[in-house]
């Protein structure tokens, strides 16, 4: 606690004894407060000796200076640094005689203490030097410890000593003093924390071998894979508490693998043996008995009951064999073969090739025969089948020669062509055929170049990308396209193929046929022509029947308009009306069937309400379903039963089925008509309980022209051509259509589904439209080159109130439709010198006539026609017979 003067300097002892002097003043004149002047000096006397005693006699002299200062302003009368009574005097002078004498005291005091400070550290340095040595002992014998040994401290595991081992095991880190997750974080996670933990938490020594350890031994290094057996012994202090672990272990990282290697070596040779079917056996000489080892019970099919009874293993027949063997091995002093047999239940015979070699003892006297047992089956086997396979080759050599011989007469027969194209494509090979297909001779000799020039033009692009998606993406390689001869010839060519690729995977070669399809094409164009004739036959066919049905209907029209007291013209005006009706119905139905054939529809989509369109189709049907005294229900679905598609042909289609449901069943029969939702489908059935249907009928009844049995009264009509357009409708909208019948008699039920629109805004279609007003008369002209058409038009639209004129040259028309102009104008489309396109032009042209009405009446009434009429210039196409309701609405102003 004593200050060495020699460790502080002057001034800063100087700076504590003046600290010491305001110290003790302060303290004084606190006690002067409370006794008086009476003890001026009470606090300096002991502050000098302790000045003394700390620092020195230079502190206790300014301490002592400091007290008499004090002193002689406090004694002082008139407080200044004189005294002038002796007696005051006396005081100080006794005051600085104590204070010497005092501050003596400390000085020796200060000098016990450095001397027993001194011994103190002499024998501190002492003790230090003999624990240094004792330590330095220590660790000389820990460092020789042929493992490694560390001792860590407190549940941190602080490292408080290592051995040498140690250091190197980790790669010489400084970790003394430091944790040991701090000094290896790489060995978080690994199990050696956990058992140190536990070790540390439980005081059990805990004793592990190959402990794997994955530790960064270099700076910035990958990290080693170690193993390690580890001892972690706990150490506690003198109150039996756990204080630290003392950890030796050993590095076996190399026995290990040293070990790892020994076990797959043996694996391998186990592996080896098994590979090879082949086992190891010793055979005792003297007590005649064999061991066998590893995989005999594998090589020999037998238990380990069975090898417990040695040789007894092969067949009795071969028991000499083995005596061979011993005799030749003995006889030879080196290795002898010989080849047993085992049979088995079940299963071909085991052949066995055991091979034998003496062993001697350490006396150089033979006691045993060592060797091994080969499974030889496979070769025995195989030598037997050997001239099985022979004679089965030789005769399927036979058969391949003459399928080969039987493919090559059917590659002729057809007319094949076969070509081969090694990859990359250069060189092309190609049979006679197929150079003949290209108008080559025999002997030409093919690549790609030629091959592409000998290809028509426009089919090149084509061939070529077959040809690349066949090599670059192996898809199948089959494509039209024509040759061309020098002499300006064409054969129409169909190739297929495909690529093949070798062991890597890689495209190695194209292989296919070439097929000469000309008579096919030279048969499809004319197909497709007489397809061509046979449309335009129909429109034409249908153009004059509707010519004369039009002046019919018209004078139909007319008589239930004039005939209305006369009951007899009235019945027959209505029978005429309505066999013109189904005169032009079979004309329509027989026009769609062949524009939906051709692809020719196009379907003007909207959103359709289903239920408005069976409404309507069963208000079409109702007067059919009337005079035959049906009974016609409906069941519609509350569900909302929206779909995508046209209506009208819709309507057609349910039309048709309600039709065929009328006129197949007998008078008085029942109909119903069923709306529902399935599936996210909208379901329509139409049930009947007519006539039925066979069931050898069924597969066909959509095919054209196909109907079911009639009487010979045929009062059913029809071509058999509605319910082909009722399936290839319902698949242009998407769906599907079906038909069941339990038989003759037992009635029929047609089922078509739709795909239902999803929810959302959307108007529906499919309303009826307004009713036309009745129209005011208008001043017409008829321009029709059929004089029996135009006049019952015209009496007709007379009747009606209208001022009609008929003109049936095209070109008086229009020099007349000029001079007195009209408000409507109904033209026919075919007509001579001038037909209705052109004159409909000129009425436009014309500003007499430029903004009448202009209607085409004509027997024309295909899609296309509709077309050609709206681009020359007319308001609406209107089909012969006319329809008058129609006629009646657009003459409205």
């Amino acid at each position: 606690m004593f200050i060495n003067i020699q460790d502080v300097t002057l001034r800063r002892q100087l700076l504590i004894a003046i600290a010491l002097v305001a110290m003790a003043t302060g303290l004084q004149l606190l006690l002067s407060l409370l006794i008086g002047a009476r003890a001026p000096f009470l606090i300096f006397v002991p502050t000098a000796a302790l000045a003394s005693a700390l620092l020195g006699w230079p502190a206790a002299a300014v301490v002592l200076g400091g007290g008499v200062a004090y002193g002689i302003y406090i004694l002082g009368p008139t407080y200044q640094f004189w005294i002038d009574d002796p007696a005051d005097r006396i005081v100080v002078a006794a005051f600085l005689a104590v204070g010497v004498l005092f501050s003596g005291l400390g000085a020796a005091v200060r000098r016990v203490a450095r001397r027993a400070a001194l011994a103190e550290r002499a024998l501190a340095d002492e003790r230090l030097s003999r624990e240094r040595d004792t330590l330095a002992n220590f660790q000389e014998m820990f460092d020789q410890a042929p493992g490694f040994m560390t001792m860590l401290r407190g549940p941190e595991h602080v490292y408080v000593l290592e051995n040498e081992s140690h250091r190197h095991f980790h790669g010489h880190r400084q970790v003394i003093g430091q944790p040991i997750r701090r000094a290896f974080p790489e060995l978080e996670g690994q199990g050696i924390l956990a058992t140190l933990d536990e070790a540390y938490r439980t005081g059990i020594p805990r004793t592990a071998y190959d402990v794997p350890l994955q530790l960064r031994r270099q700076p910035h290094g990958a990290l080693d894979q170690l193993y390690m057996d580890l001892v972690c012994q706990p150490v506690r202090d003198k109150d039996g508490r756990v204080t630290g672990i003392f950890v030796e272990g050993f590095d076996v990282t190399e026995k290990k693998a040293m070990r790892d290697a020994l076990r797959e070596s043996h694996l391998r040779l186990q592996q080896g043996l098994s590979a090879a079917r082949m086992a190891m056996w010793v055979w005792d000489l003297a007590s005649d008995r064999v061991a066998f080892f590893d995989n005999a019970e594998t090589v020999f099919h037998a238990s380990r009951a069975e090898l417990d009874g040695g040789w007894d293993v092969i067949d009795r027949d071969d028991q000499a064999r083995l005596a061979s063997l011993r005799a030749a091995a003995l006889a030879a002093g080196g290795a002898a073969v010989e080849t047993v047999q085992r049979t088995l239940p079940d299963r071909e015979p085991l052949w066995l090739e055991l091979r034998a070699a003496p062993a001697a003892g350490p006396d150089g006297v033979v006691t045993q025969l060592r060797g091994i047992a080969i499974d030889v089956s496979l070769q025995k086997n195989a030598e037997r089948r050997a001239v099985e396979h022979e004679t089965q080759r030789r005769l399927s050599d036979a058969k391949a020669t003459a399928a080969d011989q039987r493919l090559q007469l059917a590659v002729d027969a057809a007319g094949l062509g076969i070509f081969y194209c090694p990859l990359p494509l250069d060189a092309i090979y190609w049979n006679a055929t197929c150079k003949a297909q290209f108008f080559l001779p025999p002997d030409a000799e093919i690549d790609i170049d030629l091959f592409y020039r000998l290809i028509a033009e426009e089919d090149r692009p084509r061939v070529r990308e077959a040809i690349r998606r066949a090599v670059e993406e192996q898809a199948d390689y089959d494509v039209e396209y024509r040759t061309l001869a020098g002499d300006g010839r064409s054969r129409w060519i169909r190739a297929k193929g495909r690529v093949y690729l070798d062991g890597e995977g890689l495209p190695a070669r194209f292989d296919g046929i070439t097929i000469d399809i000309q008579q096919q094409k030279e048969s499809e164009a004319a197909l497709q022509a007489a397809n061509r004739h046979k449309d335009d036959f129909l429109a034409m066919l249908a153009h004059e029947l509707r010519n004369p049905l039009a002046p019919i209907s018209s004078a139909a029209g007319l008589l239930m308009r004039i005939g209305h007291g006369d009951e007899h013209m009235l019945r027959m005006s209505q029978v005429i009306d309505r066999q013109v009706k189904h005169m032009a119905g079979l004309l329509d139905d027989l026009l769609d069937v062949s524009r939906v054939t051709r692809g020719k529809i196009e379907l003007e989509r909207a959103t359709v309400d289903l239920k408005a369109t069976l409404a309507g189709a069963a208000e079409q049907v109702l007067p059919l379903i009337r005079r035959r005294a049906h009974q016609l229900t409906m069941h519609l679905t509350p569900e909302r039963t929206m779909v995508s598609g046209d209506e009208k042909r819709l309507v057609q289609v349910f039309v048709n089925l309600l039709t065929n449901a009328a006129r197949y069943t007998a008078e008085g029969g029942v109909i119903d008509l069923q709306l529902s939702v399935e599936d996210g489908q909208a379901v329509v059935r139409v049930r009947d309980n007519g006539i039925g249907l066979n069931s050898e009928l069924i597969p066909r009844l959509f095919d054209l022209f196909v109907q079911g049995e009639r009487g010979i009264d045929r009062q059913q009509g029809g071509l058999g051509i509605g319910l082909s357009l009722v399936k290839r409708l319902t698949e242009l909208h998407g769906g599907a259509v079906a038909v069941h019948s339990a038989g003759p008699a037992k009635g029929s039920l047609f089922t078509v589904r739709l795909p239902l629109l999803a929810a959302g805004p959307g108007a529906a279609a499919g309303q009826p439209p307004p009713s036309a007003a009745a129209p005011a008369a208008r001043r017409i002209i008829i321009v029709d080159d059929n004089e029996d058409a135009a006049q019952a038009l015209a009496a007709v639209l007379r009747v009606a109130g209208h001022t009609v004129r008929v003109e049936h040259d095209p070109l008086a028309a229009l020099e007349r439709a000029v001079l007195e102009p009209a408000e409507v104008f109904l033209l026919d489309i075919g007509m001579p010198v001038m037909d209705g396109y052109t004159l409909a032009r000129h009425l436009r042209e014309h500003a007499a006539t430029r903004d009448a009405r202009i209607i085409a009446v004509t027997g024309y009434g295909q899609e296309q026609d509709r077309r050609h009429a709206l681009a020359a210039g007319f308001d609406a196409l209107l089909v012969k017979p006319v329809d008058h309701e129609r006629l009646a609405a657009l003459l409205v102003p």
